[in-house]
């Protein structure tokens, strides 16, 4: 903190801010220090920033808060501004970051010149609210037959002597409602979609402390319709992916809409989907994924403006305008399945992801949203973001390998954060890391094997859909001297074409067999079809593991080798083939 230069003038010598200037678009200076904030919380974060002639592609000059692995970022400024201006934001430092990885950074980003000052960088603790989220466990809050849960996100250290109430109101009809469950980051109540009254209601939730006092209130609207749902994708109880009114896994790959011949090659595969990701497609990839008989998830997740990230709008209301432009085009598309919302946004973007969602809600009744994080640890933060979450685990050959069962660690992460009520498609890797990491040392790609165990870790823990990363990754590995397309391309269609295989499986809606507590390093899933009950079996570890495993409560002995995937028939009680 110092002295600023008064009455709009330059900052003068007394100034012991920090000061930049920079002629060489391709040198880059990054400057830091560590702050000694704490995994887990919430921080608002201030400074005043002043430019002058600040050029560049990327956003310019502001300030930033980073951690291993993200990170949280001011707006960015450009040009000459004409005094000091104050950049604000909040940062979520995620539960899982390591203390010593967390710094303050003003910055000019990479490609950027001209001259900047920083001055008055504060941090402030801020307390998070009691009540974070209130939402229902059905899609879009609307529902006409089964079972609804309304479920509230909470930040409390103790609910002893604590009351968590919902209350249910409509035309001719008041409820009230005890939490069946209530822990410090949850409460919950599950009815019957019958119980409650055709139409819309008005669900409320309402904590009070132990005096009886109501420390926070938060309300939504449910609605009960009668018929079938004529949207043209939504998701049943199961969280299976509903198109059209038949059920769908989602087998998606990543593409690069650049790569003109892509469309074809996986049209040939056995995927059945393509999700061009930040890259925006142009709306002729939706028509000729319709004529090759692919499904596409559309991009629509650079439509943002003011939030720390490149972009092509000044501001949110010219964004929003354009992602309105850009989803009236697109939404009438048979081959739409989805809108890709956001790619690794950090927590404290919830908000912005919340009302994001929101719009594109009303812009498009007809197809979900769809976001990926690369922090599972952190999703309950962002639960009223999530229309259909994934997480996106990359471990293998990063110099060294990180542990593949992350694979199945991070959907599990993204399965109990959103409650087990959300549609998870996960993001396995099948990539190489030099396509991106290109002075990367003893980088790799997964083989078939390690691409087959992520796969099924991935379905094992709950996934109702993969999305894997990435087509045009296998070209660039290739252009740089490391594995042919061609037998990379085989092993990724051979992994895939295994789940495509038991796609009537995995799209089952008969109740599932209850499995008992997993051994430590197994996943398992269990599914019922025409009768007939079916176990996938996933060892996360390198060595072998054998041990028993309890299947509507008769006990069910194992033996995988080293991330083997096995899957189990059992006809009759006690019976297996």
């Amino acid at each position: 903190s110092g002295a600023h230069g008064g009455n709009g003038g330059a900052p003068t010598e007394e100034t012991v801010g920090l000061a930049y200037d920079n002629d060489d678009p391709n040198r880059f200076v990054d400057v830091s220090q560590n702050v000694p904030l704490q995994p887990g919380k919430r921080y608002l974060v201030k400074a005043l920033v002043r430019t002058e002639n600040i050029r560049g592609e990327d956003i310019g000059a502001g300030v930033c808060v980073k951690f291993m692995p993200g990170g949280a970022y001011s707006r960015g400024i450009k040009g000459t501004t004409k005094d000091w201006e104050q950049v604000c934001f909040t940062s979520d430092i995620p539960v899982t970051v390591s203390v010593d990885s967390i710094t303050v950074r003003p910055f000019v980003r990479k490609g950027c010149t001209g001259k900047a000052w920083f001055d008055e960088i504060v941090i402030t603790d801020l307390d998070r609210p009691p009540v974070e989220v209130l939402t229902s466990s059905v899609y879009r809050n609307r529902a006409a037959t089964g079972t609804v849960a309304f479920i509230a996100t909470l930040n409390l250290q103790t609910t002893n002597g604590w009351d968590a109430a919902f209350s249910v109101t409509g035309t001719g009809y008041s409820r009230r409602l005890k939490a069946e469950r209530f822990s410090c980051d949850c409460a919950a109540v599950r009815l019957p979609v019958s119980d409650l009254p055709v139409g819309k209601s008005t669900v409320v939730f309402v904590l009070r402390d132990p005096s009886g006092k109501p420390v926070a209130e938060k309300r939504m609207c449910f609605e009960r319709f009668t018929g079938p749902d004529t949207r043209k994708v939504h998701f049943d109880a199961a969280r299976r992916t509903i198109v059209n009114g038949k059920p769908f896994f989602p087998l998606g790959i990543y593409v690069d809409p650049r790569d003109k011949g892509c469309l074809d090659v996986v049209a040939r595969s056995p995927f059945n989907c393509v999700l061009p990701g930040e890259v925006l497609e142009p709306l002729e990839m939706f028509r000729e994924c319709e004529r090759k008989g692919l499904m596409i998830v559309g991009s629509v997740g650079n439509y943002f403006a003011g939030i720390g990230r490149k972009s092509d709008y000044a501001t949110e209301a010219e964004a929003e305008a354009a992602l309105a432009e850009r989803v009236t085009a697109g939404k009438d598309s048979p081959a739409l399945l989805a809108w890709y919302m956001a790619d690794e946004f950090p927590a404290h973007l919830a908000g912005v992801l919340e009302r994001r969602r929101e719009l594109l809600e009303r812009l498009d009744p007809d197809h979900p949203t769809y976001a990926v994080t690369c922090h599972p640890f952190d999703t309950r933060r962002m639960f009223g973001a999530y229309e259909v979450v994934g997480s996106d685990p990359y471990p293998i050959g990063k110099n060294p390998d990180r542990d593949i069962a992350q694979a199945s660690g991070w959907a599990a992460a993204v399965r109990k954060g959103t409650f087990g009520v959300r549609p998870m498609w996960q993001v396995p890797q099948i990539f190489d890391w030099i396509a991106h990491w290109r002075d990367l040392k003893n980088a790799r790609a997964p083989t078939y094997e390690e691409m087959r165990s992520m796969f099924w870790q991935a379905i094992a823990e709950g996934a109702n859909g993969l999305m894997c990363y990435a087509y045009n990754s296998l070209k660039w590995a290739q252009g740089l001297g490391h594995d042919p397309f061609d037998r990379r391309w085989a092993d990724v269609c051979k992994a895939a074409a295994e789940v495509r295989e038991r796609e009537s499986l995995l799209l089952s809606a008969e109740p599932p067999p209850r499995l008992g507590p997993l051994p430590k390093g197994l996943s398992a899933r269990g599914w019922t079809k025409d009768g007939v009950r079916t176990v996938l079996l996933a060892n996360r570890l390198l060595e072998r593991l054998s041990g028993e495993i309890e299947v509507d409560g008769v006990k069910l002995p194992f033996e995988l080798p080293p991330i083997g995937v096995e899957f189990r028939t059992l006809e009759g009680p006690g019976s297996e083939k």
